[in-house]
């Protein structure tokens, strides 16, 4: 039996083939966006696809422009170019999903797409630790944290969350509606587990709180027998209670809460008695109020170029000066680990309100129309702004730009009104 490839076909199996890179490695996302550009335009051409480019989206392509401006007014001639590459997603994504098609759109090529690069991932991952415990014997150090993840561990687990989200929506009505419950629960603990395995503190947090809610919802909607009421209750209690008693998350647990502790008692004295070896959170707030400073003394930005400069100088004056010392591109060990300080302190306190009224509105929109994977994935992206700059590494660019662009396209014109039995994130 011979399968004809049409353009229906084949605009779907790009997106699929784009989901799958972003999900195993974004950095080779241009394989991906290029053929798939490329087909929206002949598809154009040939009237199979109408161009309006959604109001929704002009945030991202303003946000660019900014990046853009800034970059080249302050020249460098290595960062610039970086800068200009790595936040074009900004325009590239929007463009593409404004193109829209005349036949039905399926968004399950998307997610198994998305699911099968998560998965090679992870077996990548896999892999990589499997060798190290070879080496170096057994161990939670070995198949954890960076080494069980290929790329940067919070954008990992970001994007397994992300998918375990797609699945949560899509299980009962949706994509996943006619697979075997053990099949789904088997996948859901694997990306459970791999999510816990890199060891993101930030990823944990969201996890806990998209729980949280989840169980309120269902609390809600049950019966308010005293039993019900016994188990809804108790079982968090139990699950919290039984991961405290596992030695690492007491240790992490215990050293935020003492440096956080000893940081709002005294925080320049904190600061400048950690000049030697610091843990994760002692960074973070270390980098936190260097950048809130240098973004209240600079409140239009000094260019995403010369952050780190005046990152260095600022932590030269903490006499933080292992971490101050810049490479021979002009950057600092370590980012603010926070997108709205680095945001505000490289194109300015209006560019950073500018963005998030930008995600509020898209949540908004999420919202009116129901969207409710479009309203976790801006969720996700807001709080793990709080804890990493997101927006700084392409992995983090181009998976929030293309999802979030995604099902905006989805969602916005009045056709795909026709497809909701598709659509029921």
């Amino acid at each position: 039996m011979q399968t004809t490839l049409t353009l229906n076909n084949l605009y779907h199996y790009l997106i699929a083939f784009c989901a799958l890179l972003i999900g195993a490695y974004s950095k080779i996302i241009l394989i991906g966006i290029l053929p798939l550009f490329l087909l929206v335009i002949w598809g154009w051409r040939k009237g199979e696809f109408t161009f309006q480019l959604q109001k929704e989206q002009w945030g991202w392509i303003l946000l660019y422009v900014i990046y853009f401006s800034y970059s080249v007014f302050y020249w460098d001639s290595y960062l610039s170019p970086k800068q200009i590459e790595y936040k074009l997603a900004w325009v590239v994504f929007p463009v593409i999903f404004s193109f829209r098609p005349r036949f039905q759109i399926q968004k399950q090529y998307l997610i198994y797409g998305f699911g099968i690069g998560i998965f090679m991932a992870s077996m990548m991952g896999i892999v990589k630790a499997s060798q190290l415990v070879h080496e170096q014997g057994f161990c939670l150090t070995n198949i954890s944290s960076s080494n069980i993840c290929i790329n940067h561990p919070t954008y990992f687990s970001a994007g397994a969350i992300l998918f375990l989200m797609l699945l949560v929506t899509e299980w009962k009505d949706g994509v996943f509606k006619d697979w075997n419950r053990l099949i789904k629960i088997v996948v859901l603990l694997f990306v459970l587990l791999m999510i816990l395995l890199s060891y993101s503190m930030a990823s944990f947090l969201f996890l806990g709180l998209l729980c949280a809610i989840v169980w309120i919802y269902f609390l809600l909607k049950v019966n308010k027998s005293p039993l019900i009421l016994a188990f809804f209750i108790g079982a968090p209690m139990i699950i919290v209670a039984s991961v405290m008693q596992i030695t690492a998350v007491q240790e992490e647990f215990n050293n935020t809460k003492t440096a956080l502790n000893k940081y709002l008692e005294n925080p320049t004295l904190f600061i400048q008695e950690k000049n030697k070896e610091q843990n994760g959170d002692e960074i973070r707030l270390i980098m936190w109020t260097a950048s809130f400073q240098e973004s209240i003394e600079h409140p239009m930005g000094v260019g995403p170029t010369q952050i780190g400069l005046y990152l260095s100088d600022r932590l030269f004056t903490f006499h933080q000066d292992k971490i101050a010392m810049k490479n021979m591109y002009g950057e600092v060990r370590y980012n603010p680990h926070n997108q709205f300080l680095q945001m505000a302190l490289e194109v300015g306190v209006i560019t950073l309100i500018f963005f998030i009224l930008f995600l509020a509105s898209i949540f908004y929109y999420g919202k009116k129309t129901k969207s409710y994977i479009l309203c976790g994935i801006v969720l996700l992206l807001t709080f793990q702004c709080l804890f990493e700059s997101m927006l700084q590494r392409q992995t983090g660019i181009v998976t929030f730009t293309f999802f979030i662009s995604y099902f905006v396209f989805l969602h916005n014109h009045s056709y795909f009104e026709k497809t909701k039995p598709l659509d029921s994130a």
